[in-house]
């Protein structure tokens, strides 16, 4: 998705074929919705709305400074801190 620029065309043919697992975290904690997110990729997000993202998930990224704590962000959040406003609304 991030190679793509936000174009769905191949994040929809990889869900229409179950290559993917929706909910997945990678190993940075964030899911697609997540990462769709951050970069303010709104026809993503619509794209992983209809299969099925869970759209409450919480990033799992342990704040090193804070020792154990996780950040814990939403992909509202992320949409928010990077400056997409419109995608923080979805």
């Amino acid at each position: 998705m991030l190679n793509s620029n936000g174009d769905n065309t191949e994040l929809d043919a990889m869900l229409k074929h179950q290559l993917i697992d929706i909910n997945a975290y990678d190993s940075e904690g964030r899911t697609l919705f997540h990462l769709a997110a951050s970069k303010g990729f709104d026809d993503c997000l619509y794209t992983l709305f209809q299969y099925g993202a869970h759209l409450d998930q919480v990033t799992t990224v342990f704040v090193e400074w804070r020792s154990n704590e996780q950040d814990n962000k939403t992909a509202e959040i992320l949409a928010s801190e990077s400056g997409f406003s419109n995608t923080a609304q979805f």
